[in-house]
């Protein structure tokens, strides 16, 4: 919509009045538009935007990098609208399920993008609409993106930032790295840990004692638990700078779980999706201590919650796990369990291996 601005000053007091003026035809030649140009009518001129507005508030606002699209993100109800200003109106509008915190744009054009929400999730949209959605381990207030890394940088509350390879992620090809559309299959699940880390701006709890994975890959006892981190890609969470809790479950605590499923341990170990649920349960990195003395109610990096009392650990199914004994490391806790902690039904990735409700060890 073309409009022309007319300006009266009033005791210092701009005012500027919109009204509809003369449009300009697109099929008008460059020459003829440079001649326009000595028009003081049309140097005031003006172009808006179609629907440019929210319902309730808008919190952040951002151009494209090629300078063609608006992104604007607002709330009541959490939604991201995006404008083509070779239109001049709203090219689409999606909603989201929790209010967005900041968001950034991955590529030259609309095309793909990233939202960090206040749900702790980030939210990777891609032309067609929402594809992949992880959760960080911690509230975020800050979203940055390396194009030459492909990484995701998230600042919170606590003195750390958690980075995410999108390229491991499985989320988006870039095309700074892998030219394309989206190639890979879609997941139903997150992939943290083993795609998320967490850097700390803090000490490591005992910087003298081995880290978590290197106490576990010399205990005979783990040796089972080591073997599944290794089938799930998850070696790298038992190195993260921490603090980290893990509550992990002997050799006799895997047998038991793998006689209650009826599978071989071959079997188990080729479900990397059950794997990955399930250590991911053992894993508690927001609320994690150095101290040992871990207690009440506590999220994991799963998602669910495991309630931790005295000298016993309690799973989403009241399946109670005892705590053997608490050993130290420079990056947590081990907790060594006589159980496998089994994560809420409705969670479980596995189909060839469904987990029966109320399986214990």
């Amino acid at each position: 919509m073309a409009t022309t601005l007319k300006l009266q000053n009033s005791d210092g007091v701009k005012v500027y009045s919109v009204a509809g003026g003369k449009i300009i035809p697109s099929w008008l030649s460059e020459s003829k538009k440079n001649q326009l140009r000595k028009d003081e009518e049309y140097r005031k001129r003006i172009e808006l935007i179609q629907d440019f507005e929210f319902p309730s508030a808008c919190q952040r606002i951002k151009c494209s990098p090629d300078g063609q699209y608006i992104f604007a993100t607002g709330y009541h109800a959490p939604r991201v609208r995006v404008y083509d200003l070779s239109q001049l109106s709203m090219k689409f509008e999606r909603f989201l399920d929790s209010e967005i915190v900041d968001f950034q744009i991955l590529s030259d054009d609309y095309s793909k993008a990233v939202f960090l929400c206040a749900d702790r999730s980030l939210h990777f949209h891609a032309k067609f609409g929402a594809y992949y959605k992880v959760r960080v381990p911690r509230f975020g207030r800050d979203l940055a993106y390396s194009a030459s890394s492909a990484e995701l940088l998230v600042s919170g509350s606590a003195p750390e930032v958690t980075t995410g390879d999108v390229d491991r992620l499985g989320a988006l090809h870039f095309p700074d790295h892998l030219p394309g559309e989206l190639l890979l299959p879609r997941l139903t699940r997150p992939t943290f840990p083993c795609c998320l880390a967490v850097a700390r701006a803090e000490k490591a709890c005992a910087p003298d004692l081995p880290t978590i994975g290197e106490l576990a890959g010399s205990t005979p006892e783990l040796s089972t638990l080591v073997a599944a981190v290794k089938a799930a890609n998850l070696t790298d969470v038992l190195s993260l700078p921490g603090p980290i809790d893990v509550f992990a479950p002997t050799n006799d605590a895997f047998d038991a779980l793998l006689a209650s499923l009826n599978i071989s341990a071959e079997t188990l170990l080729a479900e990397t999706a059950l794997l990955t649920n399930v250590l991911q349960y053992h894993v508690v990195v927001d609320g994690a201590v150095c101290s040992g003395d871990l207690s009440g109610a506590v999220e994991t990096a799963q998602g669910g919650a495991l309630t931790v009392d005295g000298s016993t650990v309690t799973d989403a199914n009241g399946n109670a796990a005892n705590i053997l004994v608490a050993i130290n490391a420079s990056n947590g806790v081990v907790y060594v369990i006589d159980s496998v902690l089994l994560p809420p039904a409705a969670d479980s990735t596995a189909a060839s291996a469904p987990v029966p409700e109320g399986a214990s060890a």
